[in-house]
């Protein structure tokens, strides 16, 4: 196996560089000897070789400098020599190096590598400085946003944030980027800021009127809920006039920073598995105020989505990535509706196993605030949607029905139970069970989903009036089966020899005429359901009334019953 030693320079590199390498196996042995003593072997040479110019040919393809850049002659040197490289074919059409060719010795190899690492390292070098000016430019405009946002802070702070900003101005003008000199002003503003976005949260505690800042982490249904990533943790900015949040659970923490690594108005693609923060951004973007990222997410979510609190479009929400810092509570979004909530149980059971505060907040509300719609169109289907799954989760029968029938439920039933739902929240102390009456009251009159309507009335009612109220079934009143409602439709035949009468019921009776006789179940349900909204509305006070006028219409129905079956008799013999 040929092997050459190496200068300590080109170790650390092509040690730096195998760290980054994924699924490198089989060269256990040759990186164990680098290490050791400094000797580069062929076969991991031809490796590390083939890798590089695969990298190094993105950054000669991608790699523009302007034309005031002070890296472009140097930059313009390199890639002659990199092209001077000797590469495959395919390698121009495909991008893609495999192996050293044209039988190239191991010191060739070597020496080719090391421009390849030359012309990538000094890609990096020409983003770093131009990703570290534009933070630089953006720490100016965030310094001036003390004044615009009109956020205090201590005189001391204020004058050394206004040298800052001189410093910066400074070193920005100069031909040559002092990297040392822009990172030790912006790290001297980042702890400012950081006191700033401190300053600037509210407490879980802390929600006088239903204000609150915070910065969140909302949780994917797919992740697990107990460590989350590793060192760096990606979170957002939610407040009571923007609460972008990002992707499509609506549950998460409440987290408290003490150290913040950056926070922009955008997502920031961070590679939040890492824990180095070498690697961990693709652009590293700048430590932005609070005020100033409400601000432009607020601007942001108008221009694509129509009005404040609208992430129907397009979902807008920033990122503040941390790694210091405390959890304080769990949190879910919803519209008002309590544990009947999307992802309630989920929060719950994150809130339970940590021992956190569970805080509800109602994005409905906080439209309503703002002189909008509490809620759009979507979010009504989105409620009636929600609620009606919970009502049919756990009974096979229901589930399936609701599988085939849901969608027309919602379409004829969305904008009554959203009028209804708002009502219901007039009363500050409205509950699960107010709101689930309410949704009993829309439900009932629906042919397919009425039995949803009993399965509430059963589940709270007491004991005693369950016990007054009288069994349809046992009755021949089965019309608030879902079976019966949907299919069912009894027929009598009544004949009076003496022509055309009225019987006591206000139907009009012909002779030798066979009339379908559902007049009285029709009158029934309509009186039930007028009946019914009144005493859910008042709760206990109708509920006896409610009670005696069925037992008596159910009296009524049985002496009907028994007369017409004497009518019948008569006329048989």
């Amino acid at each position: 196996m040929e092997k050459i030693t190496i200068d300590e320079q080109n170790k650390r590199r092509i040690q730096k560089y195998l760290k980054q390498l994924v699924g490198i196996y089989g060269y256990e042995n040759d990186i164990a000897l680098l290490e050791e003593k400094g000797q580069l072997t062929e076969e991991l040479a031809i490796k590390v070789f083939s890798e590089i110019m695969n990298d190094a040919y993105r950054t000669r393809t991608m790699l523009e400098p302007k034309e005031n850049s002070e890296f472009k002659e140097q930059i313009e040197e390199t890639f002659l020599k990199y092209d001077k490289i000797p590469k495959p074919e395919q390698f121009e059409q495909y991008g893609f190096y495999d192996g050293a060719y044209n039988n190239m010795e191991l010191d060739e190899i070597f020496s080719n590598m090391q421009i390849a690492f030359e012309l990538r390292e000094l890609g990096n070098k020409y983003y770093e400085c131009r990703d570290l000016r534009n933070i630089a430019n953006t720490v100016i405009n965030s310094i001036d946003g003390i004044e615009k946002y009109k956020i205090n802070v201590p005189s001391e702070a204020k004058e050394e944030l206004q040298k800052v900003q001189e410093e910066l101005r400074m070193l920005l003008s100069a031909e040559k980027t002092d990297i040392k000199g822009i990172q030790e002003r912006i790290e001297l503003y980042n702890e400012h800021a950081t006191n700033i976005w401190i300053d600037y949260l509210t407490s879980v505690d802390d929600v006088e009127n239903g204000q609150y800042r915070w910065v969140i982490h909302n949780l994917t249904k797919g992740e697990l809920e107990g460590d989350f990533r590793n060192k760096y943790m990606s979170t957002s900015l939610m407040t009571n006039n923007e609460m972008g949040r990002y992707g499509s659970a609506n549950y998460g923490l409440i987290i408290k920073p003490k150290h913040i690594v950056c926070a922009s108005y955008k997502d920031t693609y961070t590679l939040n598995t890492r824990d180095d923060e070498e690697n961990l951004f693709n652009i590293k973007p700048p430590l932005m105020l609070p005020q100033e990222i409400e601000d432009l997410c607020i601007k942001q979510t108008i221009e694509k989505n129509g009005e404040m609190l609208n992430y129907e479009k397009a979902p807008i929400y920033s990122e503040i990535v941390v790694d210091e810092y405390d959890i304080e509570g769990a949190y879910y979004v919803s519209y008002g509706e309590h544990e009947l909530a999307n992802d309630y149980e989920r929060a719950k059971k994150v809130a339970d196993e940590r021992g956190l505060p569970l805080i509800e907040r109602d994005i409905s509300k906080y439209r309503a605030e703002h002189g909008f719609e509490p809620m759009t169109e979507k979010s009504k289907r989105d409620l009636c949607r929600n609620v009606l799954w919970k009502c049919c989760a756990g009974n096979k029968e229901l589930e399936q029905i609701y599988s085939q029938f849901s969608k027309e439920f919602i379409d004829n039933h969305f904008q009554e139970f959203y009028e209804q739902f708002m009502k219901t929240k007039e009363n500050p102390e409205y509950s699960k069970e107010d709101i689930l009456r309410t949704f009993a009251d829309v439900a009932r009159r629906d042919m397919i989903f009425g039995k949803i309507s009993q399965n509430i009335d059963e589940m709270y009612q007491s004991e005693e009036q369950k016990e007054t109220v009288p069994d349809f079934k046992e009755d021949g009143l089965t019309e608030f089966d879902e079976k019966t409602m949907a299919e069912k439709q009894e027929t009598q035949e009544v004949v009076d020899n003496s022509g055309a009468r009225i019987n006591e019921f206000g139907e009009i009776i012909r002779e030798n005429k066979i009339q379908k006789n559902n007049m009285w179940e029709n009158r029934f349900k309509s009186w039930y359901g007028a009946i019914d909204k009144v005493s859910q509305n008042s709760k206990s006070k109708f509920l006896k009334m409610k009670a005696d006028i069925l037992k008596a219409i159910t009296n009524k129905i049985k002496e009907r019953t028994n007369i017409d079956k004497i009518h019948k008799d008569t006329n048989e013999r």
